[in-house]
């Protein structure tokens, strides 16, 4: 039982953790510093590795010991009303954790979209400015190119 508290324990921690690198990739976001950006998130995603596989660790224990596949139904099977109560608050709190990461990270990815989405407009607009307007341009070949759009007569040899 004192293997499940404890690797709890470690997981809410790691949820504060990546909670917190989560708020400081934000700030990143907004300062637009890109080496800054790439740390941090080597950063989340290895923690994000570590807590998955404390998470399995954990599924096996119980699956393992107390033929539990799901955290949420082992405090149905604790007799002791202390652990169960304990076991009941550290997986409230681990869920609230996980919806404030969870938000976080939405807040995160709509930021990122809205900077792809402000680039793409701008090269779109600067591509628009550069492009020829008029159809009747030189060619590669140093030629004017003039295209018609309507119907023509097609004179010359076959």
């Amino acid at each position: 039982m004192q293997k499940i508290v404890s690797s709890l324990k470690r997981q809410l921690k790691a949820l504060g953790v990546l909670h917190s690198l989560q708020k400081q990739e934000y700030k990143i976001l907004l300062k637009n510093n890109k080496k800054e950006l790439s740390k941090n998130q080597f950063a989340i995603q290895r923690l994000l590795y570590q807590l998955q596989k404390e998470k399995q660790e954990l599924l096996d224990v119980l699956e393992k010991e107390f033929r539990v596949k799901k955290l949420s139904l082992l405090p149905e099977i604790i007799n002791s009303d202390e652990q169960k109560d304990e076991l009941k608050q550290l997986i409230e709190k681990i869920r609230i954790k996980e919806n404030q990461c969870m938000e976080q990270a939405t807040k995160n990815a709509d930021l990122a979209i809205a900077y792809l989405e402000q680039t793409r407009d701008l090269v779109n607009f600067l591509y628009d400015q550069i492009r020829p307007k008029a159809r009747d341009v030189y060619s590669k070949y140093g030629t004017l190119n003039t295209q018609t759009t309507g119907p023509c007569i097609v004179s010359g040899r076959l």
